[in-house]
């Protein structure tokens, strides 16, 4: 498995323990193992990493063996400190290929005026 299909597998499950604590805002981290290993056929030790990687990324909460995801309302697959990096890099790149832009717009204009 390639490493963008291990990151395609790893989001899909992550989504499904998401979806499947969503439904009741709890549940036990056992009940779902079993679960998502029954129904959508993962291995066992894949479902488990992912739970602690989620619990890690602060997204559930775990509580003895009982998982709730921290905020419902809100559903993030990263941690904060990742989506604020992302979303600063996201508008550095717009500011940058704004510059970008506008200066070769006044390239042009001084080559055909100058």
């Amino acid at each position: 498995m390639n490493n963008t299909a291990r990151k395609a597998y790893r989001k899909k499950i992550q989504r499904a323990i998401l979806d499947n604590i969503k439904d009741r805002s709890s549940v036990r981290k056992n009940e779902l193992i079993e679960k998502l290993s029954m129904d959508e056929g993962w291995p066992t030790p894949d479902i488990v990493h992912n739970v602690d990687l989620l619990a890690e990324g602060h997204m559930l909460e775990k509580d003895g063996d009982v998982l709730k995801i921290l905020n419902l309302g809100y559903r993030p697959y990263e941690p904060l400190h990742v989506r604020m990096y992302l979303w600063l890099m996201d508008d550095f790149s717009r500011i940058l290929s704004l510059v970008a832009t506008s200066l070769s717009i006044i390239a042009v204009l001084s080559t055909l005026y100058g």
